[in-house]
């Protein structure tokens, strides 16, 4: 099986650009640090996987949010193979 193409937060166009303002929620709404998030996208655009690292404690209350949010988009298609994406939530 052929590794997913990386994919720039850029690539997830404007259902990522549009979740932008709940994920900062979902982050300060936990009083959070700084985030990271990968997205696996498969190739209709919808997401195979969603994966949280948290930069302190209060993150882990924050990381379901997160996911829930990312795992509800569809993305553009990324072609024939799948996408694998990593975005920073500050």
């Amino acid at each position: 099986e052929r590794p997913p193409v990386t994919w720039h937060p850029g690539q997830l166009g404007a259902p990522f650009r549009n979740a932008q303002r709940a994920l900062q929620e979902c982050r300060r709404g936990a009083g959070a640090g700084p985030m990271k998030a990968t997205l696996y996208v498969d190739t209709e655009g919808k997401p195979l996987a969603v994966g949280v690292s948290v930069s302190d404690e209060k993150g882990e209350r924050a990381a379901p949010c997160v996911v829930e949010a990312l795992k509800g988009l569809t993305y553009p298609s990324p072609g024939s193979y799948a996408a694998k994406a990593t975005v920073s939530i500050d």
